[in-house]
């Protein structure tokens, strides 16, 4: 820039350029409280920022600070005709700090930690890091930050519908036994939506409904979702429109849910799925669609009836928990679950349809 011949790359993070290059709204206010101090360089310090506003840069305004961050690496390390370093899609502009982060885990160990059942806890440091990075993405616009954890935060943006495609994760979660009504388009603006849970901070006892009902239904969920975990789904099914090819684990405790999806679906990713308390659902549908599941949970979903006659082929199914399910009719007279390691069928009626042939088949 000027005589040096330096390259400047004008970054605007939640500003107008045009507010920078005429010294207006809120920047001018900045401006005039720095100048204070330092009144003999106002003017050149004016025709700097004037300079560098009409310089063509990147506004933060348009797209995720990460996306933005990615662009300036790719450009810069095109003009030093150099290779892209390797930088993780999702850390992209993080790597110093995930540097620091390691470097705390090495110094004391008990910053990250495994428990005896394979979860993974972080100390409450690292969380606050993350969290505060987070914050840093958006510090007044709620709807365009990649993570939303705070009760208030959450509801603002669903009930005013302000969600981007910037939002990939949410966990709402309250210890008041209280409900908050949302939209038909509650959701409908995050189609980047990859991790969802809403429920309670302490499970609650017995059945208890969600937080959140949707009295006019809901028109969609991202495609994008691998984590549905959702206390209390107050539908009887998902959204039509949903095409859940990603989804990892869907777990809906005590909601309404009547039935999954009809026909087969697509979901290779699938692990698990945990209905239980679901007092409404009816019928377990075409599993063949889900070849990959570990884990069928349906304790005390007490009108279940019907199961589909593919899950006897699920050869990678572990764990099978129909405790409670006392109106089941029919089980499946085909049987290959090669992989099942723990079944459950306390209150299944022995009248059920194959009950005895399925069990027999199972401990041969």
């Amino acid at each position: 820039m000027g005589k040096k011949k330096l390259i400047v790359l004008p970054v605007f993070h939640d500003v107008d350029p045009s507010d920078v290059r005429k010294l207006r709204g809120t920047f001018e206010d900045a401006f005039a409280k720095h100048l204070i101090d330092n009144t003999e360089n106002a003017q050149t310090w004016k025709d700097a920022v004037s300079d560098v506003a009409g310089i063509s840069g990147w506004d933060l305004r348009d797209e995720s600070e990460s996306t933005v961050i990615k662009k300036i690496i790719q450009w810069i390390n095109y003009e030093l005709d150099r290779e892209v370093p390797s930088v993780s899609e999702h850390l992209v502009g993080m790597e110093s700090r995930v540097e620091e982060m390691l470097d705390l885990c090495l110094g004391e160990r008990s910053l990250i930690t495994i428990d005896e059942y394979g979860t993974l806890w972080m100390h409450d440091l690292l969380q606050e890091m993350g969290q505060d990075i987070v914050r840093r993405e958006s510090l007044k616009e709620l709807g365009r930050r990649s993570r939303l954890w705070r009760y208030e935060d959450i509801l603002h943006v669903l009930k005013n519908n302000i969600g981007t495609k910037f939002v990939e994760g949410i966990v709402l979660k309250t210890s008041a036994i209280k409900k908050e009504h949302l939209s038909v388009e509650a959701f409908s603006k995050m189609t980047n939506l990859r991790f969802l849970k809403i429920g309670y901070v302490q499970p609650p006892q017995g059945l208890i409904r969600g937080p959140i009902q949707l009295p006019q239904g809901l028109n969609y969920l991202s495609n994008e979702l691998r984590v549905i975990d959702w206390h209390g789904y107050p539908l009887k099914s998902l959204p039509t429109s949903f095409q859940p090819n990603k989804l990892v684990e869907l777990r809906m405790h005590c909601s309404d849910i009547k039935q999954l999806w009809k026909g087969i679906m697509i979901l290779n990713k699938l692990k698990l799925i945990d209905l239980s308390d679901s007092q409404n659902l009816i019928e377990i549908p075409d599993l063949s669609g889900a070849p990959n599941l570990k884990q069928l949970i349906l304790q005390r979903c007490t009108r279940l009836h019907k199961i589909h006659a593919s899950l006897g082929d699920l050869k990678r199914l572990i764990q099978l928990d129909l405790n409670g399910c006392k109106c089941l009719k029919s089980l499946p007279h085909k049987i290959n679950l090669e992989a099942l390691e723990f079944f459950k069928t306390k209150e299944v009626s022995r009248y059920c349809g194959k009950y005895v042939m399925f069990v027999k088949t199972l401990f041969e």
